[in-house]
């Protein structure tokens, strides 16, 4: 039985596409269609970046953000992930669509290619994650921000790298309907700035308690 790479569609096993700082949506970087004929088999994804300039930022500060959608037969499914030189995503699919999007443009005359590859089975992956922008959060101000459906913990981050504004900084856990399902603290945690999620919340109120501003960056992430 023909497989999602069979022989056909073989060549068609990687590809490596040049960003365009320019483009409003998420450019394609490789796909299969697929079949309803077709059952439904481990497929790894391997991510990738090169940047075309002696002088260019890394990839990290540059920030690619990925989308994929697989499915199988009947069923469709969609997640954004942060885009990291050598991220590895194992799916159970017949389809899939793999694209990605710069988050910022580069330095001028800077290239940023995005690549990727495909096969069979699983591989050892990084945590499949995806970071929010860094958001200003003045003294006493609130913000409210989804929690990606997939998310089993999350990690903050804070400026000024401090334990003084991380222990004031004030995270609750809510529930579709904006109520506090419950409150966490990030020093509360094993970890200075991780802290596990539930099933039940879908997004997540960041106040800023302390006397001066603070940037915040929350990393969702599946596995630890």
């Amino acid at each position: 039985m023909p497989g999602i790479l069979s022989v056909e569609n073989g060549r068609f096993n990687g590809a490596s596409e040049k960003l365009d700082p320019g483009q409003a949506e998420p450019q394609q970087i490789l796909s299969n269609k697929g079949g309803d004929d077709e059952s439904p088999q481990l497929v790894t994804l391997q991510c990738g970046l090169e940047i075309i300039n002696p002088q260019a930022e890394p990839p990290g500060k540059i920030g690619v953000e990925g989308f994929i959608d697989w499915g199988i037969s009947a069923t469709s499914h969609s997640a954004r992930f942060d885009w990291l030189q050598g991220c590895a995503l194992t799916l159970t699919a017949t389809s899939y669509k793999l694209r990605a999007k710069l988050r910022l443009a580069p330095n001028p005359g800077t290239t940023v290619m995005a690549k990727a590859s495909v096969s069979y089975g699983s591989k050892p992956t990084i945590p499949f994650q995806l970071s929010s922008d860094h958001e200003l959060l003045l003294p006493g101000a609130s913000q409210i921000l989804d929690i990606p459906s997939w998310a089993t913990h999350g990690l903050l981050v804070v400026l000024p790298f401090d334990p003084l504004p991380l222990r004031l900084v004030r995270l609750e856990l809510l529930t579709y309907d904006i109520t506090t399902r419950y409150e966490v603290r990030p020093d509360d945690c094993t970890e200075a700035n991780r802290f596990p999620l539930s099933f039940d919340v879908q997004k997540i109120r960041v106040t800023n308690e302390f006397r001066t501003r603070i940037q915040f960056c929350l990393i969702w992430r599946l596995a630890l």
